[in-house]
């Protein structure tokens, strides 16, 4: 029983309930190992104001490297939406909890420049602005290291920041966190790259001869996954110092209110 316990402790949930219980597929290497469609889908998102903060997580390309964006709202709620098996004249039957981030639009294109990028995304925010004119991105986040980009885009009026620890293993940890506590859900009708890269996004495997480090994901088809990554760290760090608008739960908070239905 020791021993069970021991091995409890030092293994994930995931690998846990895979490898000891038997009541999950093994999924190896992979990154974040309770992804799934079902869990984490929705449909018909509408990013009303009203719901939460908007936020932007941006990883830039060159050349053939895609550039990646996604938008995400945090809730300030509790609410009911559509799941990812319903249909549209079902009633809402997935609780989001207040502090989910919906991830609800993407852009993900290659061989581009970064001003014209750059204006793509306004346009894209500027049809969000016709059905709710009051939208707007509360703040930008995108990798520090990327200078010149972050300078084409301020000189065109986006404005970028990064604000917390550039650790990748530390925001994978972040990560998983807010997966394993249902606190992200995207909308399958919107963003289509998201989950292709999330279920291949996977850890390098150990061969003789060769150096890497265990803790970093392999640097391949992760673009969507870098901003995501970007995004959650830095919204953890603005939770915990309270810059995050509305009445959102610190971060790691299990506890919820039951939510009315909200069709």
């Amino acid at each position: 029983l020791d021993n069970i316990h021991k091995r409890f402790q030092e293994q994930d949930q995931d690998t846990w309930e895979a490898q000891q219980e038997c009541s999950k597929p093994e999924i190896g290497g992979a990154v974040f190992k309770s992804w799934s469609r079902q869990r984490y889908g929705i449909k018909w998102w509408s990013p009303d104001p009203m719901l939460g903060p908007i936020y932007q997580g941006v990883d830039f390309g060159g050349g053939t490297s895609p550039f990646a964006a996604n938008w995400y709202q945090v809730l300030v709620k509790d609410m009911y939406w559509w799941g990812i098996d319903q249909a549209r004249t079902d009633e809402p039957q997935k609780l989001l909890k207040a502090g989910t981030r919906v991830c609800f639009d993407e852009i993900y294109k290659a061989e581009m420049g970064n001003n014209v990028l750059g204006e793509y995304v306004k346009r894209k925010e500027e049809q969000w602005k016709s059905t709710y004119p009051e939208f707007k991105v509360e703040r930008r986040f995108v990798d520090p290291a990327n200078k010149a980009s972050r300078h084409d885009w301020y000189a065109i009026g986006l404005k970028t920041q990064f604000l917390c620890t550039r650790s990748i293993p530390e925001q994978i940890r972040t990560c998983n966190t807010i997966l394993k506590e249902d606190l992200f859900v995207y909308d399958a009708n919107n963003v289509k790259m998201f989950p292709l890269e999330a279920e291949s996004y996977h850890y390098p495997e150990k061969r003789a001869g060769t150096e890497y480090d265990p803790e970093i994901p392999v640097d391949d088809f992760n673009h969507t996954m870098s901003n995501f990554r970007y995004t959650m760290e830095n919204l953890k760090y603005l939770e915990r110092r309270g810059s995050i608008i509305g009445n959102i739960p610190k971060f790691g908070d299990r506890i919820h209110k039951t939510a009315p239905k909200n069709p």
